[in-house]
């Protein structure tokens, strides 16, 4: 899972920030990215649009999901620190927390794609040197 720290990271030293709130699509696109084209884990990804939700807030975010030959869901949450978890958050099941809006992968990446398309350069060079 270094990989998707470097992909955070290209994120958080490009703009000075200290969190991830506001990024989750982006980073969790290029995870995806890296994810699926590296087969981690054995397994397809998916991005997921929906909500984090606590007793007091509820918060827009995005996430990765993959559910291997019918078996336990696996979720990753590369921006999770935003909610005070460790990121990258891995989990087996969909804890209570994440609510799916969305696992409509043309309607997602068609939304995300474009925002994030000056960032292609940046995270393939931040990966390449890790390799």
């Amino acid at each position: 899972m270094n990989k998707l720290q470097i992909i955070r990271d290209v994120f958080l030293n490009a703009l000075g920030s200290q969190g991830t709130g506001g990024l989750c699509h982006a980073i969790s696109y290029f995870s995806l990215r890296h994810l699926n084209k590296t087969q981690a884990l054995g397994k397809k990804w998916i991005i997921c649009r929906g909500h984090y939700h606590t007793h007091d807030r509820r918060v827009g975010h995005y996430w990765l999901e993959s559910t291997p030959n019918g078996q336990e869901l696996i979720l990753i949450d590369v921006t999770a620190d935003q909610f005070g978890a460790q990121a990258p958050y891995i989990s087996q099941g969909r804890p209570r927390e994440y609510v799916v809006d969305s696992t409509d992968q043309e309607e997602i990446l068609s939304f995300i794609e474009p925002l994030v398309s000056s960032w292609e350069e940046p995270v393939a060079r931040a990966l390449r040197r890790d390799a």
